[in-house]
C-alpha cells in the first residue's frame, strides 16, 4: 500500500513516470511556440519592408535553428506519452494529435520556410522573386504558430485527462 494506491511501489512509479512524461510534452511544446509565436508578432512590420531593409531585419534570426530542437523535444515528448498511454488503455489521442500536429510544422518548414532560406542563403543574397519567397517564408512561420499552438492545447489535453491513475 505504498503511495496511496494499494497497489504497490510499481504502479506509483509508473504514474509519476506518465505525469513527468506529460508535464515535459506541455513545456517543450510551450517552448516550441515561442520563436513561432515571435514571428507572428513581427509580421505586420516586416511583410512589407523594401529589400534592403528586410534583409537587415533577418539578421536577428540567425541562430534561431536552435528553436528547431525544442521543435524536436517538443515532438518527442508528445509521441513517448502517447505510446505509452495507448499501450496502458489510457486516453491518449489528445498526445498522438500533439505529436501530429509538430510532425505537421516540421513538414511546413522544411516544405517552405527552408527553401527560401536556402534561396536567399539566410537572406544575405536577393534572390529574383525575394519578395515571393519572404511571404512564402512569413506565412509559413505564422502557419506553424497556429499548428503549434494547437499541438499546445493537444498535449495540455492530454496531460489533464485522466486514465486508469
Amino acid at each position: 500500500m505504498r503511495g496511496g494506491t494499494g497497489q504497490g511501489p510499481t504502479l506509483c512509479r509508473r504514474m509519476r513516470w506518465s505525469r513527468s512524461l506529460r508535464v515535459a510534452a506541455v513545456v517543450l511544446t510551450a517552448l516550441a511556440l515561442v520563436p513561432a509565436g515571435a514571428h507572428v508578432l513581427a509580421l505586420p512590420n516586416k511583410i512589407g519592408l523594401p529589400q534592403a531593409s528586410c534583409f537587415i531585419v533577418q539578421g536577428i534570426c540567425a541562430g534561431w535553428w536552435i528553436g528547431g530542437l525544442a521543435w524536436a523535444a517538443a515532438l518527442a515528448a508528445n509521441a513517448a506519452p502517447a505510446l505509452v498511454l495507448r499501450h496502458r488503455g489510457e486516453p491518449w489521442g489528445a498526445a498522438a494529435m500533439a505529436a501530429i500536429l509538430l510532425a505537421l510544422a516540421f513538414a511546413v518548414f522544411f516544405g517552405f520556410t527552408e527553401p527560401a532560406n536556402h534561396a536567399t542563403a539566410s537572406w544575405t543574397d536577393a534572390a529574383p522573386d525575394w519578395k515571393a519567397l519572404r511571404q512564402r517564408w512569413e506565412w509559413s512561420h505564422a502557419t506553424n504558430a497556429v499548428v503549434i499552438l494547437a499541438a499546445l492545447a493537444c498535449t495540455s489535453r492530454a496531460a489533464t485527462e485522466r486514465g486508469r491513475d
